[in-house]
């Protein structure tokens, strides 16, 4: 019986310890985001998965895509010829690398952002190889004396 009673008053003083300390994370905002990192973990696994796919945005501006996707080590892969093999990489393996970050606050936003990155790299790609053909079709036409 005594045993019991010990139990009780022992659970008791847990149960009051821990709503003083669940009090303590409210007043300081820790408890919101602990519940915030909860419910982004599970309804991250339930909803949308990130897009794991080529990125031309990775590939055309390979500096710009790590700086703006936390990849920054990768950074290494945009030296100079280095960067010749790293834009295949980047571009390849650029998305995982991003999302395993964390710094994402979701994957549709995630999604969001690399569908941009993409839109922004086809069309500098676009521009640039229209350019090249302006230069080039300037040239065969250009009077020589």
């Amino acid at each position: 019986m005594e045993n019991k009673e010990m139990n009780s008053a022992v659970e008791s003083e847990s149960n009051e310890q821990s709503a003083y300390v669940s009090s303590e994370l409210v007043d300081l905002g820790i408890q919101d985001n602990i519940r915030n990192d909860q419910t982004k973990t599970t309804s991250d696994t339930s909803g949308i998965q990130p897009v794991m796919k080529w990125n031309w945005g990775a590939f055309v501006l390979p500096f710009w895509w790590c700086l703006f996707s936390y990849c920054y080590w990768q950074l290494l892969l945009c030296l100079p010829y280095v960067n010749i093999i790293g834009r295949f990489i980047v571009a390849a393996k650029g998305n995982e690398w991003s999302w395993k970050t964390g710094k994402w606050k979701d994957a549709d936003y995630f999604n969001k952002t690399q569908k941009t990155w993409n839109k922004a790299g086809i069309i500098f790609l676009i521009i640039i190889l229209l350019l090249i053909a302006a230069f080039v079709i300037s040239d065969l036409f250009r009077v020589r004396y």
